[in-house]
C-alpha cells in the first residue's frame, strides 16, 4: 500500500551532461543526477547579488491596470501606487499581473495539504534514526491511498515534508499547531507509526497550508506590449515533475538574455521598444518548454496520487534504469 523511494543529494555541478573522458573531459555524469540547493540559501544568494535598493519589502501587489498611454499603474497593499513602462509578473499562482495578458485561472487539482518539518535537532535525535535513514541525503516519496508524504533533507539537517491528500477546495488547515497536527494525523490514520512521526514531531513554528493548483497545459497568451510573465504566474503546475522552481529560474535567465539581445539590436527609429521586442521573443521560446513540463507534471500527478500508486511510481523510477551507486 505504501512505498518509499529514497534518493541522494548530488554535489555535482551538472544534472544532465555527459562528458567523454577519453576526450580529456571529466568522468561521465549520471544523466539523472539532480543537484539541490535549499530555497532559503538560493534566495539569499540572489538577494546578495543585487543592489539592495532594488528590493522593496512590504509591497504586496494589490492590482495592476493598463493606462491609456500604454504604461501600467501598480497599486500595493500598503497604499503605494506607481506607474511602470514595462511589467514582469513574477507574482505566483494567483498573479495580479496575469489578467493583463491572459484570462486563464488556476484550477484546483483536488489535492490539499501542508508543508511541515522536523527541526535539525529533532531530525538528528537517536529515536528518529528510522526517519533519517528513510529520507537519506535527498528526498523520498511515500505513497498510498491517493496520498503522499514527501520528506526532503535540507542543508542544515532539517527534514521538510510535504503532505498531500484529497480534499475539498474549501479545506483550511487550522492555525493552531496542535490542532493542525491532529487534523493531519486523522488524514493519515492507519499509516505506519514511524511515518506518523513526521507529523507528530513537526516544528510548531513551521506548519503551512499547501494547496495544489495548475494552469492549463500549454497555457500561453497573445503577446501584449510591455508586459510578460514568468514562474508560477505563467505556468503553475503540480510539484510532481520537480521543474517548477527550475523553470522559474530558467525563465528569468531567458528573459534577461532576450532583453539584452533586443537592446543591442535596437535602432532609434524602431516603432517598438526593445523591452517589448525582447519579451515577445522570450515568450515564443519558452511556451513549448512550459508545455512539456506541465504535461510531465500532470502525468506524474496521476501516477503518484492515483489508485495505481505506489506501483505506478515504482515503474516510473525503474524506467530510468539502475540507480547510481550509493556513497560509501
Amino acid at each position: 500500500m505504501i512505498a518509499s523511494f529514497p534518493s541522494r543529494r548530488s554535489d555535482t555541478d551538472a544534472d544532465s551532461v555527459e562528458v567523454d573522458d577519453a576526450q580529456g573531459g571529466n568522468p561521465p555524469v549520471n544523466v539523472h543526477e539532480r543537484p539541490e540547493v535549499d530555497r532559503r540559501i538560493l534566495r539569499q544568494l540572489m538577494h546578495d547579488a543585487a543592489p539592495h535598493s532594488m528590493v522593496k519589502w512590504g509591497h504586496a501587489l494589490k492590482s495592476a491596470e493598463k493606462l491609456l498611454n500604454g504604461t501600467y499603474e501598480l497599486t500595493f497593499s500598503n497604499g503605494v501606487t506607481v506607474t511602470a513602462d514595462f511589467v514582469i509578473g513574477a507574482d505566483g499562482t494567483h498573479s495580479r499581473i496575469r489578467p493583463l495578458v491572459s484570462p486563464a485561472k488556476p484550477a484546483y487539482t483536488g489535492y490539499g495539504g501542508a508543508e511541515i518539518s522536523l527541526t535539525p535537532e529533532v531530525a538528528a535525535a537517536s529515536e528518529h534514526t528510522d526517519l533519517a535513514e528513510a529520507v537519506g541525503q535527498g528526498h523520498s516519496f511515500i505513497l498510498g491511498e491517493c496520498k503522499a508524504l514527501i520528506p526532503q533533507r535540507n542543508g542544515d539537517g532539517r527534514i521538510r515534508t510535504y503532505a498531500f491528500f484529497p480534499a475539498d477546495e474549501s479545506f483550511v488547515l487550522p492555525t493552531d499547531p496542535d490542532i493542525a497536527r491532529r487534523v493531519l494525523l486523522v488524514r493519515y490514520q492507519g499509516w505506519a507509526t514511524w511515518l506518523l512521526k513526521f507529523i507528530k514531531y513537526c516544528d510548531s513554528d513551521a506548519i503551512y497550508q499547501r494547496t495544489l493548483y495548475v494552469l492549463p497545459i500549454g497555457h500561453h497568451w497573445e503577446h501584449r506590449p510591455n508586459v510578460t510573465l514568468l514562474g508560477d504566474a505563467a505556468h503553475v503546475m503540480s510539484p510532481f515533475a520537480g521543474e517548477g522552481a527550475n523553470l522559474a529560474m530558467l525563465d528569468g535567465l531567458e528573459l534577461a538574455l532576450a532583453l539584452a539581445d533586443a537592446k543591442s539590436k535596437a535602432n532609434p527609429g524602431d516603432l517598438r521598444t526593445w523591452w517589448d521586442v525582447g519579451s515577445e521573443a522570450y515568450e515564443t521560446k519558452m511556451v513549448p518548454v512550459w508545455s512539456n513540463a506541465a504535461q510531465e507534471s500532470d502525468h506524474n500527478l496521476k501516477l503518484f496520487m492515483g489508485e495505481a500508486a505506489p506501483q505506478a511510481a515504482v515503474d516510473l523510477f525503474l524506467s530510468f534504469g539502475p540507480p547510481p551507486p550509493q556513497d560509501e
